[in-house]
């Protein structure tokens, strides 16, 4: 009885969660979108992309509802344009039509209920701009600079590009934006957003609901939930709803599986094992999930690198990853990569991976996965903390915009953020969630669990600041090298933290003198 009254359960919120994904779509121009507080149900009227018009009983199911700050009388009445990063993960910017994909849909409704609510219209422009084409999009943007052709008002990109673009002085100053919309108590706006993405008292990019692919690319761990009820182990999704998915549980876990299971007497890609490396990239996450910096503030206020880096803590943290990866119970791939291959063939326990791996190959296969956050490093650590990719988008303005054109493209970026909360995250949260979440008894468990992970996103500008702002090293991506690479250890973050520290002051003033012209 107990097992039927919780699938039924978990059935209801699953159709209240779909109801909430779809409601965006018939949001229409209702009282519901303005500053007038919660919303009732009402009848409105809409419009499909073929003209014919539809009524609809109009009910706000989202359970985190905010009022969106920005006057319902402000019409900026312009063509708000628009540079983004053509090579992203995920769509994200421009759509032109409904067609029926979920995510896709919902972006085009962000859009169109921004362009009505301001009365404006997008003019979307792109180029390449992920890590292998900074440069290609820092150039678009210096050329359009020295034109002064005014050509974008506002500028999203890949992570570590918006950073050489804001070190150049070519982003403006979101902070010293007279007559700003931004409001920052938001929840589309992460808690840390600001305290870590500020520089003195400068804000030159920021991100949150406002980028598709944010949460796409949180990093987390997966379980495959069948293998472990088959090998009689303790679920990991209770552990960690219990506060004690830590990284010693996760390693004893991991570490505990291995079977030969071609019998060919040797480990090989064919054997089950507890963990699939996957990539190597990945070990990056642990270090942001065991609540260590990169760059932190001292007593002044100051961008300092962070004593983390260099701590017995950090150090016995890559000893502890490197004894997993040379375990028996790791797939290690003789070295380079398990790939994934064993996980989705159901020969590993765990993986880790991005998000987006639910939506590229979890969902085709029939075994039933588990998300979990990257473990605590200890149990004196209070919350899980979740590491993102550097695939994700930071939005800015162009720093030589006008100052009415500023406020005005603050105003865009703030309705964005409001309707992506309303509209593209309960999409992207029923696409991270496979159907045999809504259904097996644990369902209601792993929506608690997603959401938990989504608010512990933790930004660092030490991952932002690429490679060229930090004397040809990023520090982030040292700590991975160290990590699976045999022939390094931990003196190499020892030796690299001088130039860090020397690249990370000369970058900092190089800002002050920015903002003083």
């Amino acid at each position: 009885m107990k097992q039927l009254w919780l699938k039924i359960f978990a059935l209801a919120l699953a159709l209240t969660m779909l109801l909430s994904v779809t409601s965006c779509a018939m949001l229409g121009n209702t009282a519901e979108n303005t500053a007038s507080g919660s919303p009732a149900a009402e009848e409105t009227t809409t419009e499909s992309p073929d003209g014919e018009t539809t009524e609809a009983t109009v009910i706000d199911t989202t359970a985190d509802s905010p009022v969106l700050s920005v006057p319902d009388d402000l019409k900026l009445n312009d063509e708000i344009s628009v540079l983004h990063w053509s090579d992203t993960v995920v769509d994200e910017f421009e759509i032109e039509e409904i067609t029926g994909d979920s995510l896709c849909d919902e972006i085009y409704w962000r859009n169109q209920y921004t362009a009505d609510h301001l009365e404006i219209t997008f003019k979307w422009s792109s180029t390449k701009g992920n890590n292998s084409n900074k440069r290609n999009f820092v150039t678009v943007v210096e050329n359009s600079y020295a034109a002064g052709d005014r050509a974008y008002d506002i500028i999203a990109s890949y992570s570590r590009t918006m950073g050489l673009l804001s070190a150049q002085g070519l982003l403006a100053d979101l902070a010293a934006i007279d007559n700003s919309y931004l409001d920052f108590d938001q929840p589309y706006w992460p808690s840390n957003l600001v305290e870590n993405f500020a520089i003195d008292d400068s804000l030159y990019f920021i991100s949150g609901d406002i980028s598709t692919n944010l949460r796409f690319v949180m990093y987390g761990i997966f379980c495959n939930d069948d293998l472990r009820r088959t090998l009689k182990l303790e679920s990991p999704l209770d552990i960690a709803l219990a506060g004690e998915w830590t990284l010693s549980r996760f390693i004893e876990m991991a570490e505990g599986v291995y079977v030969d299971t071609d019998l060919d007497g040797k480990r090989s890609e064919e054997d089950t094992y507890g963990f699939d490396v996957a990539s190597k990239l990945y070990f990056e996450q642990y270090y942001t999930a065991a609540d260590l910096d990169l760059i932190e503030r001292d007593a002044d206020g100051a961008l300092v690198v962070s004593s983390d880096y260099t701590s017995q803590k950090a150090f016995d943290l890559v000893r502890q990853l490197k004894e997993l990866l040379n375990s028996p119970g790791a797939n290690n791939g003789n070295g380079e990569t398990g790939g994934g291959t064993s996980f989705r063939e159901e020969r590993a326990l765990f993986i880790h991976e991005r998000m987006l791996y639910e939506r590229n190959y979890l969902k085709i296969y029939s075994f039933t996965s588990i998300m979990l956050p990257c473990p605590k490093y200890d149990m004196e650590q209070r919350d899980y903390v979740t590491a993102v990719s550097n695939l994700f988008t930071l939005w800015g303005v162009m720093g030589d915009a006008s100052a009415e054109e500023k406020a005005s493209a603050t105003a865009v970026l703030e309705v964005l953020g409001y309707y992506a909360h309303k509209c593209t995250s309960p999409a992207i949260e029923e696409i991270l969630m496979p159907p045999h979440y809504h259904y097996h008894e644990d369902g209601i468990q792993q929506f608690r669990l997603y959401e938990m992970i989504c608010s512990g996103i933790r930004f660092d500008l030490g991952r932002v600041f690429a490679p060229e702002l930090m004397g040809g090293q990023n520090m982030i991506d040292l700590f991975y090298q160290v990590v699976w690479n045999d022939n390094m250890d931990v003196s190499a973050l020892t030796d690299a933290a001088p130039t860090f520290r020397r690249s990370l002051g000369q970058l900092v003033e190089s800002y002050r003198k920015l903002k003083s012209k």
